[in-house]
């Protein structure tokens, strides 16, 4: 059985226990389509990139998109004849710009099957250290001899499947996330084995107490335990640029020798009236600027006030407006024993050029094989308004571990939290540019970073839902290669042995 049959399988399972879990509250509307002129939907008709321009003209007439009218409203009509070719790929649909706050569980979609059956799921690309490439579990939906609208559910959390098309720091995680760390839209896709007509009402965000909003905190509640930095003295000796892509190591060296245009950009770092200003543009969740320091127990928060500016930029979030994302990153090492970030900094002959490059070198190709690194990162997201300083207090227990290597090795692959003793730097960078120029500059300004205490035990203070019983999760990888997918099954999620 391959992947798609056993998570198609796994999906209806879950569809069914789904609805006895409790009571729902319901997010915000994703699409209903009110927005678009009836008419042909995008290119009119299914395609891919993949295609030759014959295999495309053929899909021009095996296949339709369009908003037509409905009720009182509009909907998309798809149409998908038993021709049409996925021999190289399943097809997306149609792309949903929004980012989701950390409480949305799933998606609901509103369908009428009127022939055939139509087999669905939902994901995309996430974060360069994240999964590669997360999706749902797929729904079979087929036609009744009386078509009727339905409600079908697709888990933003579980069960989910991936692919290995840009792995690296996720090569071996044992977990599967999306949300957390979505990175392009996330795109709706009809899978092989697909053949009929059906219309799509509407798409909603819902939340299932899997997921939590954000904690917030009154000021008394929030009690300072160690200052990272102010940047009042305007020293930038422990602030640091940090290069992390998976396999394009080449881009660190030519970020100092600048022979050709640059592909990734290191941040410009000043700092102005007490605050640091870090500036460039970002085209891959693939470096970082950070400040260096010195762990403490008994904190359980990080405490930071930024704003974020991103030119031509149009991000939104579901429930919140315009607002853009930043994902925080922690690194971890025993503090018994220095950091040896001069093995991971430039060769003397690279510093002696006329530009400023990444300060360190940290790419998967380059550090896989070190059994001497002694690190762990962990990450989380916020979502913060365009142009306005906020402050973020951040729960140590919302970050979960996206690698580890030599003694830190096991805290990723047994999900161990985040710890305030053992903390080495702070960063923070700009994911993928949903909507807007990812061409153009992106300005965050940081008045400080403070290690804090806040009411709570550590369960309940996480937001992005995540793994809490690692031995309970079963991770099935099915075939190999450049074809591989990995599936993560928790209780009840079992997987057929036969087709």
């Amino acid at each position: 059985m391959n992947a798609q049959s056993i998570l198609t399988v796994i999906g209806a399972v879950w569809w069914l226990g789904f609805s006895a879990r409790s009571e729902e509250s319901h997010l915000g509307t994703i699409e209903d389509f009110s927005g678009s002129r009836p008419g042909l939907f995008q290119k009119g008709f299914v395609d891919s990139w993949r295609w030759s321009d014959d295999i495309r003209e053929k899909a021009r007439q095996q296949s339709r998109l369009e908003v037509v009218a409905e009720g009182d409203g509009q909907c998309l009509r798809v149409i998908i004849d038993k021709d049409l070719p996925f021999s190289q790929g399943n097809h997306s649909l149609l792309r949903l710009a929004p980012y989701y706050p950390p409480e949305a569980d799933a998606i609901r979609m509103r369908i009428k099957m009127i022939s055939g059956t139509a087999r669905l799921f939902l994901g995309g690309p996430t974060a360069y250290y994240g999964n590669s490439d997360v999706f749902t579990a797929i729904q079979a939906i087929k036609a009744e001899s009386e078509p009727q609208w339905i409600d079908v559910e697709f888990s933003l959390n579980h069960p989910l499947w991936r692919n290995f098309r840009r792995a690296g720091f996720s090569t071996d995680a044992p977990r599967n996330y999306y949300n957390r760390w979505a990175q392009e839209t996330l795109s709706v896709y009809v899978a092989d084995g697909s053949a009929g007509e059906f219309l799509i009402d509407r798409l909603d965000l819902v939340g299932r107490g899997e997921g939590r909003p954000f904690p917030v905190f009154s000021d008394d509640q929030v009690k300072s335990v160690k200052t990272i930095a102010d940047f009042e003295d305007r020293n930038l000796d422990q602030v640091f640029t940090f290069y992390m892509a998976d396999g394009e190591s080449e881009w660190f060296e030519q970020s100092w020798k600048r022979e050709k245009p640059l592909r990734f950009t290191p941040t410009e770092i000043s700092i102005e009236n007490g605050t640091l200003i870090t500036s460039g543009p970002v085209a891959e969740e693939v470096h970082c600027t950070g400040v260096k320091t010195k762990g403490v127990a008994g904190a359980k928060a990080i405490r930071i006030t930024l704003s974020k500016t991103a030119a031509k930029s149009a991000n939104t979030v579901i429930g919140m407006g315009p607002a853009e994302p930043i994902d925080f990153l922690i690194f971890v090492a025993p503090p018994e024993k220095p950091f040896p970030w001069d093995s991971l900094a430039p060769s003397a002959e690279l510093r002696e050029q006329p530009h400023r490059g990444f300060d360190y070198q940290f790419s998967y190709r380059t550090v896989r094989d070190r059994q001497d690194l002694d690190v762990a990162i962990y990450q989380t997201r916020r979502y913060v308004k365009p142009d306005e300083m906020s402050t973020l207090v951040i729960p140590l227990a919302d970050f979960t571990c996206l690698y580890g290597s030599g003694a830190y090795r096991q805290r990723y692959l047994d999900h161990q939290p985040l710890t305030s003793h053992d903390i080495i730097a702070v960063a923070w960078l700009n994911p993928w540019n949903r909507v807007g120029d990812r061409n153009l500059p992106i300005t965050t300004r940081l008045d400080d970073i403070a290690f804090v205490k806040v009411p709570g035990e550590a369960a309940d203070l996480h937001s992005f839902w995540q793994i809490t019983n690692p031995g309970e999760v079963k991770m099935i990888k099915v075939g190999s290669g450049p074809q591989q997918t990995q599936f993560m099954l928790l209780p009840g999620e079992e997987a057929p042995t036969e087709p």
